[in-house]
């Protein structure tokens, strides 16, 4: 009987050491069991919380476009001046939604606007630039791999335009999609571009970034000095004073020098028309020459010169006299066959100032629309010439070359620029230095 009870005993007693164990073993299960479902909870909350990325409606200050845009948008914004109340804006917004390290995927949300200087484009005008600008994307994308998923006319904001899809292979996040819309706006041309993975073409919020675009016409007004905008620059020959922009991207991509040789100087200012692709060209040449000048061999020098490099009709060529002061001015405007350079290019117009054998030429070279657009005429007003101060110049120059040397050395031949666009290689660049840039207001 004792051994009976003491063998129920060990046996309770074993019991109770084994329901210790299982109740241990079962809470560390349970805690162990928590801890996984915080983890996994977290894996699945962290990268929502990664590209959980607020929208906002971002307003343009000069009140031209609005648009949903991720809230990390940045902005860069250039002006130019084109009159005393008015300026283009080259504005570019741009917001991005990175899932890394979550994920592999990067999507860009870019707006860009620009204006022209010129009159706006017409229908046919606009149909050229639609396809201009569509060739860039497939040239560029098929380059690389790209197919052209779609391609269409449509009306967006309001307005005409062009919308293309693009997919192609990223290096860093492999196959991507480029949807882009081009939409022209009497002066100004809007380019909204969505990047990113396969999927997200599809997805509500590049939907909702492509249709919540509103434009309204017109371009930037703000009142502003050009005196103060802009740099004045004398010639080397102290021939001329002109007032001229500095670097002001995307619309004066360098700033303009005079190039000289013994008889000739030359400044020319190169003006972009983001909205055509187009450039202005206006150039000053100074020339010295060793004769007196009548208002006929100042023609022959014009035609010589600055008209015959664009192969133009003799026959329908006409000159106005007018007056500087009381200095006389030639003048003439005429179109041309456009070279195969420079496809837009199809007017010139020149203003040719004479006194004594001093000669300035004013010209101007483009799209007819730009020629004779009221900034090109605008920017010709800022210009002085100078005979008196030349022919100081000049006298000043044959004492200082006389002094150097006993012999008269024979003169050099001043050679015509060849082209409108580049200078000679024989000329020297001498640059003015530069008038401190004020701040954008």
């Amino acid at each position: 009987m004792q051994i009976r009870l003491i063998l129920f005993c060990a046996l309770v007693e074993s019991l109770n050491f084994r329901q210790d164990k299982i109740i241990m073993f079962i809470g560390v299960f349970m805690r162990l069991f928590r801890i996984f479902i915080c983890v996994f909870t977290l894996s699945l909350v962290i990268p929502q919380m990664a590209h959980a990325t607020e929208w906002v409606t971002y307003k343009d200050q000069d009140g031209l476009f609005s648009v949903l845009l991720p809230e990390n948008f940045k902005i860069n914004k250039t002006m130019f001046r084109v009159s005393e109340n008015e300026v283009l804006a080259g504005t570019e917004v741009t917001a991005n939604i990175d899932q890394r390290p979550f994920k592999n995927s990067l999507k860009q949300f870019i707006i860009r606007a620009d204006h022209t200087f010129a009159f706006p484009p017409n229908e046919k005008e606009i149909s050229g630039l639609w396809e201009i600008e569509s060739k860039k994307y497939t040239d560029f994308y098929e380059a690389q791999g790209g197919k052209v998923l779609e391609k269409k006319l449509g009306v967006f904001a309001g307005h005409q335009g062009i919308e293309i899809a693009i997919t192609y292979k990223d290096k860093k996040f492999g196959e991507q999609i480029v949807q882009s819309r081009i939409i022209f706006s009497d002066f100004s041309r809007f380019e909204q571009i969505a990047i990113g993975p396969m999927d997200a073409f599809f997805k509500n919020e590049t939907k909702n970034f492509f249709s919540s675009l509103q434009l309204n016409k017109g371009r930037t007004a703000l009142k502003g000095s050009f005196e103060n905008e802009w740099k004045k620059i004398t010639s080397p020959f102290n021939m001329t004073t002109v007032l001229v922009p500095g670097i002001t991207k995307p619309f004066i991509m360098e700033d303009p020098a005079f190039i000289t040789s013994d008889k000739i100087e030359r400044l020319t200012l190169k003006i972009k028309d983001p909205l055509f692709g187009s450039t202005l060209f206006y150039s000053i040449y100074g020339y010295r020459l060793d004769k007196l000048i009548t208002s006929e061999n100042l023609q022959q020098l014009v035609m010589d010169r600055h008209l015959k490099k664009f192969k133009i009709d003799i026959r329908t060529l006409k000159f106005s006299k007018s007056s500087y002061g009381k200095i006389p001015v030639l003048s003439t405007q005429l179109k041309f066959p456009r070279p195969k350079k420079f496809p837009y290019m199809d007017t010139i117009q020149i203003n040719a100032f004479y006194f004594g054998n001093f000669v300035v030429v004013q010209e101007l070279v483009g799209s007819e629309a730009h020629v004779l657009s009221p900034f090109a005429k605008r920017l010709k007003t800022f210009f002085e010439f100078h005979p008196f101060k030349a022919h100081s110049e000049y006298e000043k120059e044959k004492v200082e070359k006389s002094e150097k040397s006993s012999v008269q050395a024979e003169p050099v031949k001043a050679e015509a620029p060849q082209d409108p666009i580049k200078p000679n290689e024989s000329e020297t660049v001498k640059k003015t230095p530069d008038k401190p840039k004020p701040a954008v207001q």
